[in-house]
């Protein structure tokens, strides 16, 4: 006799503890936008945030600049930059790659701690082992420190990284975020010092 399939019908979450995949299957919510995928289809994450390395390639991949004037963070290749002190590639190493580029010989936006606010698109929230991963590059006599502070409903520019040396070249850092259930944001700024005379760089945000 021949034998007839039953196809199962969609599962059903609960609503209250559980997310329901696009897939079908069910997780803990604790799992949805946790930077971890774990639906077979990736949905738990595709909605939340890009999990791809931003190059700036392409365009700013949601970075945006807070307080726009006259050292706003700039889209470039190496062979846009005039500066001498300048990286000479991408972090990846490429002559026509673009990077974020910062430049501030003269110190013509003293006068104020922070300055050249460089802010993320909003995050869902993070897993326990959630990190800030890019490339970064100072360099001049007297470059400004690269700063990078979290904001959500808790906590306003808490600090976590701030750059303390002059690197001349591009340097990978990865920085803790740890658990985060709440909304959140990051910002990367250029701060303010006498005698500022120096040059940052951006690339490769994950």
């Amino acid at each position: 006799p021949a034998t007839s399939l039953t196809t199962a019908g969609p599962t059903s979450c609960n609503g209250s503890t559980q997310f329901q995949c696009t897939s079908g299957e069910c997780i803990n919510k604790n799992q949805y936008c946790d930077f971890t995928v774990n639906c077979a289809d990736g949905s738990d994450e595709n909605v939340c945030h890009s999990l791809k390395v931003c190059t700036f390639d392409t365009d700013f991949c949601g970075w945006a600049q807070r307080n726009p004037d006259a050292q706003d963070w700039k889209r470039v290749t190496a062979s846009d930059v005039t500066s001498e002190a300048k990286p000479l590639t991408d972090a990846d190493g490429s002559t026509g790659g673009h990077f974020l580029w910062m430049s501030d010989l003269y110190n013509s936006n003293s006068g104020s701690s922070t300055v050249d606010l460089l802010g993320s698109a909003q995050y869902t929230n993070s897993s326990t082992n959630c990190q800030m991963q890019f490339s970064y590059w100072t360099s001049g006599s007297n470059p400004p420190a690269l700063v990078l502070t979290f904001s959500s409903s808790f906590a306003t520019n808490l600090e976590l990284w701030r750059s303390t040396t002059v690197t001349s070249k591009w340097t990978s850092m990865a920085v803790s975020v740890e658990r985060e259930p709440y909304p959140f944001s990051f910002t990367f700024s250029r701060e303010d010092k006498p005698n500022m005379a120096g040059t940052l760089a951006i690339d490769n945000i994950q």
